[in-house]
């Protein structure tokens, strides 16, 4: 009789961790969708935009303090960059947003200083500065 209930127990403990197993193998198998800010531009500046956002590849420069700022080491004088661009240009509604960057990079010895501002605007509706 006491086998009986042991074995009744291992039984459900088991059923239940094979629910459990199979429940998080189906999420990891199943596709989440992306998610993200329907009009996130993240790349400033000309040279970073040209290459889709990727700056690995730059050699450094003061624009890319918001996507690299490990690439103001390669800086050899004061370097400033400013940029301006209409995203999503054509709309239907004749809404405009925008994108204005001013960043600067100063090396003094073994170190580099960078400071910069960027916004995001949509027409006057709405503006993200950092």
């Amino acid at each position: 009789m006491k086998i009986y209930a042991v074995t009744a127990q291992l039984s459900a403990a088991f059923r239940m961790t094979a629910i459990i197993f199979t429940l998080l193998i189906f999420t990891m198998l199943v596709p989440a969708p992306a998610v993200h800010a329907a009009f996130e531009e993240s790349s400033v500046g000309a040279r970073i935009s040209a290459l889709a956002g990727v700056s690995a590849g730059l050699s450094g420069g003061a624009d890319s303090l918001a996507a690299n700022p490990a690439q103001l080491s390669a800086l050899s004088r004061p370097e400033v960059a400013a940029g301006y661009s209409r995203l999503h240009a054509g709309l239907s509604d004749v809404s405009e947003i925008a994108r204005a960057s001013l960043t600067f990079g100063y090396p003094v010895g073994n170190f580099t200083f960078g400071a910069g501002y960027d916004t995001l605007s949509l027409s006057g509706i709405y503006n993200e500065t950092t």
